[in-house]
């Protein structure tokens, strides 16, 4: 039997599975990369505490088909789709129901969104993929209600305690931070706040938020009156992290509560200079503190362009000076497509998403044919004899069995 060019392209993948790096992410200078290259950041050699960036209020709490599209709910899309998109800060409450932390919103009773297990376990999985990201979590723990153990031990089982950062000292000066370069390079690509740490030797990397942070109004109905002053007093944040709070709410006079308001969140979320517009908020807080702000909370995350905002408030790409860009969640015919522009629509990043998985699924039916042959990894990576397996795909309505022939060595050609 000859090797056919199917066998060659399965040697080639299955090799390739043996062998890649799990840094395939940095390079060999420690430069930071990211999945899109076209995407801009600023140098690795900024300080966390130097830069913008986009998190998702409430991040789990998602309004989708099964829950009626709940007026509960902050957001449309998913943790793996936040962060496949740009967000790099994930936020949420945690309440304590038996032996499982769920995040929810004010009461799981309203709206659950799941179990924070599932939350650390989709972050730990994408920062596997993404060797070269750093992702903040901003929790927030109702009367303490949920130990710190306790999601030290959800930490635990989804790997993220020993890459979560530590810093120096019980309170940060800006400069105090480390630069983006150094928390890759130690593998320190968490960084965790939460609102109830009283003692903050109990689990040293889960900080508490008002130690290092400090915050704008949360709870906004006007669009006009987003405000920059920050803490009780209302006073700029100083040498703290700063927090701006752009989430826009509307009261159902009825119910006498507070839902995110899906109706103006274009605006809301728009890069421009209009009032009410984010962009215009986060220009008005750099202007009024002279630093950028550092966490930019944000509902809708697709609607509007809140990665634009961020990446002129990083000073990464011009003011738009006015004017509305196309968003990520627009169709594939916008113009921002079909430039050369970092964004890339929400329906392109979803079909990314979906080629990936199935690219994974036909990896994982070569590895397991490869295991079903009884063909040692040794075997493929030295070229030990001719090894031959039979190597069965399913994709309906076609069923197709190959022979197929893994790396022959010096005995290539027939057998």
């Amino acid at each position: 039997m000859h090797l056919t060019g199917f066998t060659a392209a399965l040697t080639a993948l299955t090799l390739s599975l043996l062998s890649t790096p799990s840094s395939a992410h940095l390079t060999t200078s420690g430069t930071i990369v990211r999945r899109n290259s076209t995407y801009p950041r600023l140098a690795p050699t900024t300080r966390y505490s130097e830069q913008a960036f986009i998190g998702t209020h409430h991040s789990a709490m998602l309004r989708t088909h099964s829950n009626g599209f709940s007026l509960s709910g902050n957001q449309f899309h998913n943790i793996t789709v936040q962060l496949d998109a740009g967000v790099r800060l994930l936020q949420g409450q945690t309440f304590s129901i038996g032996n499982d932390i769920r995040i929810c919103h004010s009461s799981c009773a309203l709206l659950d969104g799941g179990s924070i297990q599932d939350i650390l376990t989709e972050v730990s999985t994408f920062l596997k993929r993404f060797q070269g990201e750093i992702i903040t979590f901003m929790w927030t723990n109702p009367g303490g209600n949920v130990p710190l153990s306790m999601i030290d031990r959800a930490y635990k089982r989804a790997g993220l305690d020993s890459i979560s950062y530590v810093p120096p000292h019980t309170e940060m000066n800006l400069t105090d931070w480390p630069t983006m370069e150094e928390l890759v390079l130690a593998n320190r690509r968490v960084v965790t706040f939460i609102d109830t740490v009283i003692n903050q030797t109990e689990v040293p990397y889960i900080l508490p938020t008002w130690s290092f942070v400090r915050e704008t109004p949360a709870f906004v109905t006007d669009d006009h009156n987003f405000a920059c002053g920050t803490g009780s007093d209302q006073s700029p944040p100083g040498q703290k992290l700063a927090m701006v709070n752009h989430v826009l709410y509307q009261d159902r006079v009825r119910s006498g509560q507070r839902f995110p308001n899906v109706q103006k969140a274009e605006l809301t979320n728009a890069a421009t200079g209009k009032s009410g517009a984010l962009l215009n908020h986060l220009d008005t807080c750099y202007s009024s503190w002279n630093r950028r702000p550092n966490f930019v909370m944000v509902d809708f995350f697709d609607r509007g362009n809140v990665f634009l905002a961020q990446d002129v408030v990083n000073g990464l790409v011009p003011h738009p000076a006015g004017t509305t860009p196309a968003s990520l969640h627009k169709s594939e015919s916008d113009s921002v497509a079909n430039t050369q522009s970092p964004f890339i629509t929400l329906s392109e990043l979803l079909k990314e998403q979906q080629k990936e998985k199935e690219e994974q699924a036909f990896k994982k039916e070569v590895e397991e044919g490869r295991k079903r042959a009884g063909i040692t990894e040794d075997q493929v990576k030295n070229g030990q004899g001719l090894a031959v397996f039979t190597f069965t795909r399913t994709n309906p309505p076609l069923v197709e069995e190959t022979q197929g022939v893994v790396n022959a060595g010096a005995n290539r050609g027939s057998r």
